[in-house]
């Protein structure tokens, strides 16, 4: 499962970073601030969130699906495409046997045949709703627990770092 995760981050980083290659003359798809993103006909003292922005909020509504839309949203949802043409591309190449673009175009393949996995049902996670099944006492919840950590997967709570919100600095 490691390999699979690091093969498919190898891909997204590939992917994420030949965008950052585009040609100067793109226009700028990505500039965080131009006259052009600005509301120039809002008065300043006014209405300064609207003078700055303006020119954004008018050339991208913010999507019925979204909370918010930035340049940020925008590359996040290119490198998606740009990643799911790779995967897509190698599901549809054979590629040589044992390869990388063979074993992502392998993965994403089971993963999109749905008729197989209703024939299969629950069947390839029964092994596990059997160990679940058979808990009896807290002990064996507590082994489950950590046997599932170890598979990766995150029942109750899951362990991560991040910066203190109210000091940085720690």
């Amino acid at each position: 499962m490691k390999k699979n995760n690091l093969i498919m981050l190898t891909i997204m980083t590939a992917a994420t970073l030949s965008g950052c290659n585009a040609p100067k003359g793109d226009g700028g798809k990505f500039a965080s601030f131009t006259a052009e993103n600005m509301d120039q006909t809002i008065d300043p003292s006014v209405d300064f969130y609207q003078y700055a922005n303006g020119g954004w909020m008018k050339q991208h509504p913010l999507p019925n699906d979204k909370s918010r839309f930035g340049t940020f949203d925008m590359l996040a949802e290119e490198s998606r495409e740009k990643v799911k043409i790779v995967i897509e591309q190698a599901a549809q190449t054979k590629g040589a046997k044992g390869s990388i673009s063979q074993q992502i175009g392998d993965f994403y393949a089971s993963g999109m045949d749905t008729l197989k996995r209703e024939e299969k049902g629950w069947e390839p996670i029964k092994p596990l709703l059997d160990k679940i099944q058979s808990i009896n006492n807290a002990t064996e919840l507590t082994s489950l627990v950590a046997y599932l950590h170890k598979k990766q997967i995150n029942p109750f709570f899951y362990f991560y770092s991040t910066p203190d919100q109210k000091n940085s600095a720690w």
